[in-house]
């Protein structure tokens, strides 16, 4: 019984330290800036998110999700660095690329279509290999970026900066069905912390685990 108890202690204390490190990250939305069809931005609204975590030794992790089910592929990745010293190092330091997508370092074009005053940084772009909107990143797909902080700046300080704007991430976004593009910008703030896991879930968890152990040494009496 003492050996079911440590274990149920195990599982629950790794579940909370996994939900205070997502607890840690900090999910965003993006709005359309180059409007070229309702439709289609509306879809990108919908659809396109980004959880921004602190990957640790002083690296923020950016992942990109595209929720679909309608045609769209993320093609293009930029980031507008204008903070005074910048935040990050360049060039990027990481990309991970999901089952069916492949990203490289460098957008083509340089800047966000589009974009306005969005001014890409020089080192923190990048984009879908050819064939471009196969290899991008399409309905359930995910795309993340590692990017290496200044040794003067924080995990907490980009999450400042993305409040205040003076981190803005862009995407370029084609492979809509009416064969369309459009640009987006996160949409600045706070952000959202994702969902975790309850208190309550937890207890249920340590309970079932508890029973279990207890069925299976009756099994083996």
């Amino acid at each position: 019984m003492k050996a079911v108890f440590r274990a149920v202690a195990f599982v629950a204390a790794a579940l909370l330290a996994s939900a205070s490190s997502a607890e840690a990250a900090m999910s965003y939305s993006f709005t359309g800036v180059s409007n070229n069809n309702v439709t289609n931005t509306s879809i990108g609204e919908a659809n396109l998110s980004m959880l921004v975590s602190d990957n640790g030794g002083g690296y923020v992790r950016f992942d990109f999700y595209n929720s679909g089910p309608e045609a769209s592929s993320i093609t293009d990745v930029y980031f507008d660095d204008a903070a005074n010293p910048a935040l990050f190092v360049t060039p990027i330091s990481q990309i991970i690329n999901s089952s069916g997508v492949s990203f490289s370092e460098g957008a083509n074009p340089k800047n966000l279509p589009s974009g306005g005053s969005f001014d890409a940084t020089k080192g923190l772009t990048a984009d879908s290999d050819p064939a471009v909107q196969p290899n991008g990143v399409n309905p359930g797909e995910t795309l993340g970026i590692i990017l290496q902080l200044d040794n003067s700046h924080s995990y907490g300080d980009v999450i400042t900066a993305l409040s205040d704007t003076s981190l803005r991430v862009g995407l370029h976004v084609q492979g809509f069905a009416n064969g369309g593009s459009e640009s987006f910008i996160n949409n600045p703030g706070g952000g959202t912390p994702p969902a975790v896991p309850e208190p309550s879930t937890l207890a249920i968890f340590g309970l079932g685990a508890l029973f279990a152990g207890r069925r299976m040494r009756r099994r083996n009496a």
